[in-house]
């Protein structure tokens, strides 16, 4: 919490500094200034959570100070010095909604009190400011993925770094962004368990350490789920299954399925997806290449049926038989003999 005092009387403010307890007040962050205007001007970098001013100052008064500062800092608190002889002003700091006014000589108890009333009230305006922000935030980024809204997403994606970045913290950042993972994974993959979204998405952000970290793993994820492929006629999604049928064409479980647990969409809406931008279906895609692979490899008289049936993943060779034969019209030793006449 950062409290800067502000007055020209060098006693006093030395000797508030002195002999206030700030840490038991909930100050951690203290900073003085003994000329109001070049108060005005330090408020900018210092951004203080507290003003503790003196009313009566040389050049400019504590309220029109603190009026100045308000300009810049809406929800900075308040509290005032005054001497007996400063009543007139006491209307003036209630219009300010000053937190308190502290009558000189000043008592340090009562001090320290007012000082503690204006911590709280700072905390409950974060608190409340803060999940007002987020919840709207969090609301943004649900519609934008409603609508598939890119460039709508990748804002937001910078909205909630600049937000923790104003309100710093490891354990608040990883709870937002937990949040805005399941939001995507609701999305994506709405068959599954909230309890399995959710373990999805704490072992994804288990190994980010920093806001940094967190904020690349959440912007990754929504370019890679949503930004089309560079240098392809395809969305990121459909090239990537392109590449993995490519890469992966020996294995047995290679499936729709298997394709949408590993780029994070259901299988129903990667298939409608893929046959959009294709005009295939998935799975039948899957079945010819593996079909025009397996005519390659056959074409080799060294490889076995058999080999040639697990080289394309599948391990049952009365199940290649009938896939091929019902590809091509005619059986893997018949496709072999034709083509070695």
């Amino acid at each position: 919490m950062k409290l800067m005092i502000v007055d020209d009387e060098s006693t006093t403010m030395n000797g508030l500094k002195r002999h206030v307890n700030w840490q038991r007040c909930g100050v951690d962050d203290l900073h003085a200034e003994g000329n109001p205007y070049v108060a005005v001007e330090a408020c900018e970098a210092f951004r203080p959570d507290i003003i503790l001013s003196d009313i009566r100052m040389t050049g400019m008064n504590g309220i029109e100070m603190c009026s100045l500062i308000r300009q810049q800092l809406p929800d900075v608190q308040l509290v005032f010095l005054s001497g007996y002889s400063d009543k007139e002003y006491l209307k003036a700091a209630i219009s300010l909604l000053a937190v308190e006014y502290v009558e000189k000589p000043v008592n340090i108890p009562e001090l320290e009190a007012a000082i503690i009333k204006a911590v709280a009230r700072v905390r409950m305006l974060k608190e409340t400011t803060g999940i007002s922000e987020e919840e709207t935030l969090l609301a943004r980024f649900q519609k934008a993925l409603g609508q598939r809204d890119l460039q709508q997403m990748r804002e937001l994606a910078d909205a909630v770094l600049d937000y923790l970045e104003k309100h710093p913290s490891t354990s608040r950042a990883r709870k937002i962004y937990y949040r805005f993972g399941c939001l995507l994974t609701s999305a994506l993959r709405p068959e599954d368990s909230p309890h399995k979204r959710s373990e999805t998405v704490m072992a994804a952000l288990q190994s980010e350490v920093t806001l940094e970290g967190m904020a690349s793993w959440f912007s990754d994820t929504v370019e890679m789920l949503y930004a089309p492929a560079e240098s392809s006629d395809y969305s990121t999604p459909v090239a990537q299954v392109l590449q993995l049928v490519s890469e992966h064409i020996t294995t047995e479980n290679l499936s729709v399925q298997w394709l949408a647990e590993r780029i994070y969409l259901t299988p129903a809406y990667l298939s409608t997806l893929f046959k959009q931008e294709t005009g295939l279906l998935l799975s039948q895609y899957i079945v010819d290449q593996r079909m025009e692979m397996a005519k390659r490899i056959l074409l080799n008289p060294r490889i076995t049926i058999a080999q040639a049936a697990r080289r394309v993943g599948y391990m049952d060779i009365k199940h290649f038989t009938k896939v091929f034969k019902k590809a091509t019209g005619v059986t893997p030793n018949g496709f072999r003999r034709e083509r070695t006449l």
